[in-house]
């Protein structure tokens, strides 16, 4: 499938500057700012091409999905964590999409946590906390201090971007 028009220009825009931020990692507020602006000048059809594109594109894509509401976003996010390749994209997808629908993400992040550990991605015990922060259980693995800690800063970065800073 070919890549929209928009592709090239998404790219220059808001995934090279962005994709190095790390949102499991103490809050920047002059990245959570430039996040926050970038999300807001991005058309919902750009995030959820972004979800379901490469790495970098689908982690800032999962970082704009926090300061938006569209629901066709919504609905990008549980593809896009149910077709993530691993821990480059599915921590930061599976907070979105537990962050964004609640314990109604949970089937897509059970059945992520299935998929990655049949194929090894790995990660599985950052999942597993993001699942229990919805309420939910996992049967692959248990959330380690470092996951809660990751979580709990992914937490304060949402609450930074879902306020609609600027």
């Amino acid at each position: 499938m070919d890549d929209p028009p928009f592709a090239d220009r998404v790219i220059e825009e808001f995934v090279k500057p962005l994709y190095r931020f790390n949102l499991s990692h103490p809050i920047d507020p002059a990245q959570a700012e430039l996040i926050a602006q970038s999300a807001q000048r991005a058309a919902s059809e750009e995030i959820v091409w972004m979800l379901g594109s490469q790495w970098r594109a689908r982690r800032v894509g999962a970082w704009f999905a926090l300061a938006r509401v569209e629901p066709e976003v919504s609905g990008a996010l549980k593809t896009s964590l149910t077709t993530s390749l691993g821990n480059l994209t599915a921590p930061d997808v599976a907070f979105a999409a537990a962050r964004r629908l609640g314990n109604a993400a949970l089937p897509a992040l059970h059945e992520y946590q299935a998929i990655a550990a049949a194929r090894n991605f790995g990660g599985l015990s950052t999942i597993t906390a993001i699942i229990e922060s919805v309420g939910g259980r996992s049967q692959w693995a248990q959330a380690t201090d470092a996951d809660l800690a990751a979580l709990s800063h992914r937490e304060t970065w949402a609450h930074y971007l879902e306020s609609g800073a600027t």
